[in-house]
């Protein structure tokens, strides 16, 4: 609008005999004037033109409203006559100097500390051009964001003390933005490296359908309520978490913010008291039945050698012997599976667990010899433990012979004993061997599950039961190159506390 008014006003001061006209055109200039400067001084934002010294030649109200100064202090003065540290104005200087120099818009953030504590600024420089198309003044816009600055820094430090994992994905590219200590340390990676990545590229998400399951729920609801999913943790061991997510605005870019519940401890937990329970059924299936199951056996077993006495069955014989002995087969079962009984008596007394082990190791190792396969043991000096030392060297005994099955020929199984200093005793049997299925893996313990062509699953199952018993607890980790089972005690201290 006002070129086109200058252009008018050439055209009647061309024409000196126009005088109404002109009068009338300075008169709506000046209204213009007028309403432009009333518009430009109540701007929220601050409006400053600069000289190319850059000298303060016009700065609207707003000064005195962001800053300590007043508009007749800044008027005509340069930020060094005005007494301003040089810290605070040459960082600004060559963004000035652009402006001029190309005749483009430049944008900036920058600071000033006012009595009532630092201020932060967005500048848009806008170049002027004069009549000879250079830039002869330059046009400031700044805007205070104080607020915005200081809400970021307060979502900044809530986001990075927060014990959830949180990382932040920007929509538009799925770059990660940013990424909360925890979530890093989970990750077992810096923040560094995963800002700036891909999200498919950070081990986020080892479910390819899981991702899109998510993306797919954000985009019909435009959010996400604690869905289930996995990532890979920095023990390269699949973990579940429960993942939250909105919508942000970070930056002026919108954003999505996840946010992650580890709960592998919690599902561990489930699956060890679902385990507990189904053993707990059998336990008490095994005491109700177990007997009188076993009395007929026996009583069938004392027949057929009766009848193998007569003379007229010498020549069944090979068929009675091998009736006995899967009856003697099934009397075995029984017996292991009566092991598993709730109500089995124990006697609980200290014992070193190095000596138990000891003590049952020829036995072992011949066992491990006739399959031509080797053991050994790592002993390392351990404290009294409170267990049944009869059920010990049972629970230690399946555990090795499973690990003697697994290995190949001339595989080779180690038995070995830990202590972490305070109040906790390992014994681990570790083997090379392929490694359990996961379809087994998350059932073991569950009586009848193996991967045995002749085994009955009930060893394992034993081993849980005498763990629970013994106030132990039986940890597992598998994987191609093998498996390892731990039984973790509870040391007794020097003065005889657990």
């Amino acid at each position: 609008m006002l070129s086109s008014n200058l252009s008018k006003l050439e055209s009647w001061t061309s024409n000196v005999n126009d005088l109404d006209n002109l009068k009338g055109f300075v008169k709506e200039m000046i209204q213009q004037t007028r309403l432009y400067q009333k518009l430009v001084d109540n701007m929220p934002d601050m409006v400053t033109r600069f000289d190319k010294e850059l000298r303060h030649i016009y700065v609207n109200p707003v000064l005195e409203k962001m800053t300590d100064r007043k508009v007749s202090e800044v008027l005509g003065k340069t930020w060094k006559e005005m007494g301003y540290p040089p810290e605070m104005y040459e960082p600004l200087i060559p963004y000035f100097q652009t402006a001029f120099e190309t005749g483009e818009k430049v944008e900036y953030e920058s600071e000033y500390e006012a009595n009532h504590g630092i201020k932060y600024y967005y500048n848009i420089l806008v170049p002027e051009l004069g009549e000879d198309g250079t830039v002869e003044t330059v046009l400031a816009l700044t805007r205070d964001i104080t607020e915005q600055r200081q809400s970021e820094e307060r979502f900044y430090k809530a986001f990075h003390a927060n014990p959830s994992m949180m990382v932040i994905v920007s929509i538009e590219d799925e770059m990660v933005v940013d990424a909360s200590e925890s979530f890093a340390q989970a990750l077992g990676v810096s923040r560094n490296e995963i800002i700036g990545q891909v999200v498919t590229e950070i081990g986020l998400w080892t479910k390819e359908a899981e991702r899109e399951a998510c993306i797919a729920e954000f985009r019909n609801r435009g959010r996400l309520q604690s869905y289930e999913m996995h990532y890979l943790a920095k023990s390269d061991e699949p973990h579940t978490a429960l993942v939250s997510s909105d919508i942000i605005v970070l930056g002026g870019k919108p954003c999505r913010m996840y946010v992650l519940t580890d709960i592998t401890q919690n599902k561990m937990l489930e699956a060890e008291m679902a385990r507990l329970d189904r053993l707990n059924v059998v336990g008490e299936m095994a005491a109700s039945i177990g007997h009188e199951i076993r009395n007929p056996l026996t009583s069938v077993r004392g027949f057929l050698q009766l009848l193998q006495m007569k003379k007229e069955y010498a020549p069944d014989s090979e068929q009675f012997n091998l009736m006995i002995e899967e009856l003697d087969r099934a009397n075995a079962i029984i017996s292991e599976f009566l092991t598993l009984a709730r109500n089995k008596r124990i006697q609980l007394k200290p014992t070193f667990l190095n000596a138990v082990i000891r003590r049952i190791i020829p036995l072992l190792m011949a066992d491990a010899i006739r399959e031509g396969k080797e053991i050994k043991t790592q002993f390392k000096n351990v404290p009294k433990v409170l267990v049944d030392e009869d059920e010990i060297k049972q629970c230690i005994m399946n555990l090795v012979r499973n690990a003697i099955e697994a290995v190949s020929v001339k595989g080779v199984v180690i038995i070995s004993t830990d202590w972490d200093g305070q109040n906790s005793v390992r014994i681990s049997v570790k083997d090379d061997g392929p490694g359990i299925p996961p379809a087994v893996y998350q059932k073991l313990g569950t009586p009848f599950v193996t991967t045995k062509d002749n085994g009955t699953g009930l060893g394992l199952a034993v081993c849980y039961q005498i763990a629970e018993r013994n106030n132990a607890k039986i940890e597992v980790k598998t994987s191609s190159k093998g498996t390892v089972f731990s039984i973790r005690f509870k040391a007794i201290t020097s003065d005889g506390q657990m």
